[in-house]
């Protein structure tokens, strides 16, 4: 083409055998009180899929200070939407994500895949991989790798009480290795567990075969790939947190309202139940007037039930987390 020689010889980018997947420079988002937001950081990159992101949120941390403990969120939407930046009725919930930074934690809030990209054990199997990623960028973010609770709702839920109560089982095995940052690269060896120390559950899914299903909705068929409106007892049972309960599992903050209409009650108190049964240290805060995403009779009771289980939730981590030991489940 004419001009091309002319062209090419003004310009000058580097190659390499093995470029880098994404050179977009780092971007950054600033919050009160110093907090730092780098959103949309990939975690995973999944044949087939689009790249899974995650949205930190760091407080400031002096060079050498002790590495912070770790909060992971996952978001709701019936598994069929939502993103890493709402839940429940909060208005701006990065805004809440950044709030709890600020008390000393490195939060990231993760997207996975939904149930029209892929069935169940997908989105689990993301949820731990985010979990593997951040153990492994550990000193490049300032954290604890001991240190990891979840924490999610209604859909977030049930994808975190199953994070918490089902990783020694091998039940779910991602083929993914985590997305490596820079020169995080390990020298080998198999990658970091997904195991976390403590979880918290706003009103959850805990068990696929008892939980009624509301009138004009489909129920879990979607999410577990059934081909029909029934499911088979095998597949409810593999999908439920309330299958994997056992002594060796962390501390569990459950919190529904109770006038949900969505996920029945029922879910968290039957899975109270079944945590006590196994002497795992648990808390249930059932919120008085409060439908599903603590929605209540008006928006001045909305903010009341939404900031109740807010401060039980902050309280718990500060609980369980910021200690010299962590809590056992003998507690």
């Amino acid at each position: 083409m004419p001009g091309a020689q002319a062209a090419s010889a003004t310009l000058d980018f580097p190659v390499a055998k093995r470029p880098s997947p994404d050179a977009y420079p780092e971007l950054r988002a600033t919050f009160p009180e110093g907090v730092t937001g780098l959103p949309s950081v990939v975690y995973a990159r999944k044949a087939g899929y689009r790249p899974l992101t995650l949205d930190l949120y760091l407080p400031r941390h002096p060079e050498g200070a002790a590495p912070l403990p770790v909060v992971v969120h996952i978001h709701g939407g019936a598994w069929v939407s939502g993103t890493p930046r709402e839940n429940g009725a909060f208005a701006n919930f990065p805004a809440v994500l950044a709030a709890l930074a600020a008390r000393g934690y490195v939060v990231a809030s993760v997207q996975y895949r939904l149930d029209g990209e892929a069935p169940f054990p997908a989105a689990i199997e993301d949820v731990q991989d985010s979990i593997r990623f951040l153990r492994v960028h550990a000193v490049r973010y300032g954290l604890d790798a001991k240190r990891v609770a979840v924490w999610g709702g209604s859909a977030g839920g049930q994808l975190a009480a199953l994070a918490a109560v089902a990783c020694g089982t091998n039940a779910f095995r991602s083929k993914a290795m985590p997305t490596f940052v820079g020169s995080d690269a390990p020298d080998g060896g198999p990658p970091p567990d997904a195991c976390v120390q403590c979880g918290v559950a706003w009103y959850p899914v805990t068990d696929f075969q008892t939980i009624p299903i509301p009138p004009n909705t489909t129920g879990p068929q979607p999410y577990l790939g059934c081909a029909s409106f029934r499911c088979p007892k095998e597949k409810l049972a593999y999908a439920s947190p309330a299958s994997y309960v056992d002594h060796d599992d962390p501390p569990i903050l459950l919190v529904h309202g109770d006038r949900d209409r969505l996920v029945a009650t029922s879910q968290s108190i039957e899975f109270q139940g079944r945590l006590k049964a196994a002497g795992v240290h648990s808390r249930l805060l059932l919120i008085p007037g409060a439908d599903h995403g603590f929605v209540a009779s008006t928006l001045e009771a909305t903010k009341a039930a939404s900031l109740q289980a807010l401060g039980a939730t902050f309280e718990f981590f500060d609980s369980m987390l910021k200690t010299t030991r962590l809590h056992s489940n003998s507690e």
